[in-house]
């Protein structure tokens, strides 16, 4: 696990939930994305269902 201070991976994790991060443009809801070795379905918003402390990058 690679480890980022905490306003470094809040940002990062933020964007994932929201969706709103350039890296998840090419896909589409429902598709499959694996980040940190673990694959999460976009949600309607292409955001991801994801605990906090998890693996983001």
């Amino acid at each position: 696990m690679t480890l980022f201070d905490k306003e470094t991976y809040d940002k990062r994790y933020n964007a994932l939930i929201s969706g709103k991060t350039f890296q998840l443009d090419k896909f589409q809801p429902g598709q499959t994305v694996t980040i940190g070795g673990k694959d999460y379905v976009l949600n309607e918003h292409k955001g991801i269902d994801i605990e906090y402390g998890a693996e983001v990058y």
